[in-house]
């Protein structure tokens, strides 16, 4: 399994965590980086591209928590 996860506080804390199958994890690499690059190149970059992809996809589902929770105020 490959993870990225992130820790938030301030108004409300939390923790989120996107979890990747190993063998996923590298074909959606490959998606993001083009299916010409040879696997060891994928395997360099692996770490890093999950890294950004988890990024963008758990700021994108916490900040529609967040805008969930300031429109029930």
């Amino acid at each position: 399994m490959c993870s990225v996860s992130q820790e938030m506080r301030g108004g409300f804390d939390g923790r989120s965590m996107l979890i990747f199958h190993e063998k996923n994890s590298m074909e959606v690499v490959r998606q993001l980086m083009g299916n010409n690059l040879p696997d060891e190149m994928i395997i360099e970059m692996q770490e890093e591209a999950l890294n950004e992809i988890g990024n963008i996809v758990l700021n994108a589902c916490i900040g529609t928590i967040a805008t969930s929770a300031i429109n029930r105020m």
